[in-house]
């Protein structure tokens, strides 16, 4: 179990080398982005619209080709008071897409659908690109710089929890690195969803 003491270690090494407070951080880029269904159009299509959408916007807004990026990617709520969820990847455009497909199951009772649907106004979203090595490398090397991807989730997970975090540890039986998919959403669960997000405001 990390202490006190450790978790602000973390965070003098997140501040020290500028990627904390994230909203504070120029390494870290933003755009405000809203996950909403359109009845009128296929999930699918609604997918596509929405890949196609923070591609421009990234690149309008940051000049970034964020379908080329790979990186730490965090979910704010719009005023950047909580942190709703911290994830990474080696492409971050099929990590958003993926979450926002998500959001669009509703009927779903797995645990991502169920979370992501719970978020529908404006969010802000913010990515920290850390991109693997192009051309002749060791596998080794990019295997270390994902893991490196993960020493920053995992850190700005410790010293700000998401609300993510926070849901997920009052159930025993979801775990970091444990596969969530057994997990059936239930009444209770949507109950204490929003007390944590009460609680947190």
């Amino acid at each position: 179990m990390i202490n006190s003491s450790q978790i602000d270690s973390l965070k003098y090494f997140l501040e020290n080398n500028y990627i904390y407070p994230i909203e504070n951080s120029s390494l870290w880029k933003c755009i405000v982005i809203r996950h909403q269904e359109d009845k009128n159009k296929s999930k699918s299509e609604q997918k596509k619209e929405f890949k196609k959408t923070i591609v421009k916007r990234f690149k309008d807004e940051h000049n970034i080709n964020i379908d080329k990026s790979g990186g730490v990617y965090v979910y704010k709520d719009i005023s950047d008071t909580n942190i709703i969820y911290t994830g990474k990847g080696k492409s971050i455009l099929k990590r958003l897409t993926d979450h926002y497909y998500e959001s669009l199951l509703s009927n779903n009772k797995q645990l991502w659908p169920k979370y992501f649907a719970h978020f529908k106004d404006n969010l802000k979203l913010y990515i920290l690109e850390i991109n693997d090595y192009q051309g002749k490398v060791s596998k080794a090397i990019n295997n270390n710089i994902d893991m490196y991807r993960h020493i920053i989730e995992q850190s700005i997970e410790l010293v700000q929890p998401s609300i993510f975090k926070i849901f997920t540890d009052k159930f025993i039986n979801i775990r970091p690195g444990v596969k969530t998919k057994a997990f059936k959403w239930e009444d209770k669960h949507k109950r204490i969803l929003r007390e944590i997000i009460s609680v947190s405001k």
